[in-house]
């Protein structure tokens, strides 16, 4: 299935690759096959981990991010924290939205959220909800603390999901 989420079992050529592929399972197998009539570069692959657990330590250099359950309608009554971990001193973290519906209120208080916090002056960097995808986030990752908290009313919705990658202080926003 191509699409949005890449699901192969099968062969891929340079014809066909995808620039994204997921899977559902603990495992992924990877086996490269070549001959040696043509020598080309090769390839580069790189992969993330993610699971729909609610908070934990978030670190790495880039990362993505989703709410519990991402993919189908989230529960009632999660109150979920991640607290960044930057890989050295004066970084910052880029955060891109790819997905985003939430239960709205004006305030967001009322309602299901997330929310990006530095967990040492408890400031609030932003507070989301809704189904209006958030801009670009650029945040000083030491003391990162993200918060998703969906209440106990019967509404559900789909959720987020975000990507992060962790700069330096003088990077370019156009990254």
């Amino acid at each position: 299935m191509f699409g949005d989420d890449i699901y192969c079992d099968g062969e891929l050529s340079d014809s066909d690759i995808p620039l994204y592929m997921r899977s559902d399972q603990n495992k992924v197998y990877l086996k490269f096959v070549s001959d040696i009539t043509i020598v080309y570069r090769g390839f580069a692959i790189t992969f993330t981990s993610s699971s729909s657990a609610c908070g934990g330590d978030l670190s790495g250099f880039k990362g993505a991010l989703t709410s519990p359950g991402y993919g189908v309608n989230y529960g009632q009554e999660y109150s979920c924290e991640w607290a960044f971990k930057p890989t050295t001193v004066d970084k910052h973290l880029v955060v891109d939205f790819t997905d985003f519906e939430t239960e709205f209120s004006a305030d967001c208080e009322r309602v299901d959220y997330i929310k990006f916090t530095n967990g040492a002056t408890n400031n609030v960097y932003g507070l989301f909800c809704g189904n209006t995808k958030p801009l670009r986030l650029v945040l000083p990752a030491e003391n990162l603390i993200i918060n998703f908290v969906s209440n106990d009313d019967n509404n559900e919705f789909k959720g987020f999901r975000l990507t992060f990658i962790e700069v330096g202080s003088s990077f370019n926003q156009s990254i």
